[in-house]
């Protein structure tokens, strides 16, 4: 997953096993919103040498390719409607942690970026 913002615009590209959670306040709630599809597993495009075949320098089958799912959003910041977070996660994470709790972990942290890998 990955996540771009321009202006007011946010662009999010996910695939293979991934999932991204836009956290939007409406009149003082704040509601998740799941962006994307949730697409299945990624093909072999990515690094799999002997995999492409000859044309790459390898032997193996045809070159295989995988289109991300691209999806935007204008971001709004209004007294009625905001967005307050995003979560780009794999998919195992989202199995084993329901919205729910991805959501009340994310507003202990409102306003306050925070970046975790592992």
């Amino acid at each position: 997953a990955i996540a771009l913002v321009v202006g007011e615009y946010l662009f999010i590209a996910l695939m293979g096993r991934c999932a991204a959670l836009l956290g939007e306040v409406v009149d003082g709630k704040t509601v998740p919103v799941t962006l994307g599809r949730g697409m299945g597993p990624l093909k072999r495009s990515l690094g799999d040498r002997a995999f492409k075949g000859s044309a790459f320098g390898a032997y193996g089958g045809p070159s295989v390719t995988s289109t991300p799912d691209v999806q935007t959003v204008m971001l709004q910041n209004s007294e009625s409607r905001s967005h307050q977070f995003l979560i780009l996660s794999s998919s195992t994470v989202a199995a084993a942690v329901g919205t729910a709790d991805v959501l009340s972990m994310a507003l202990e942290y409102s306003f306050q970026p925070r970046l975790f890998c592992g």
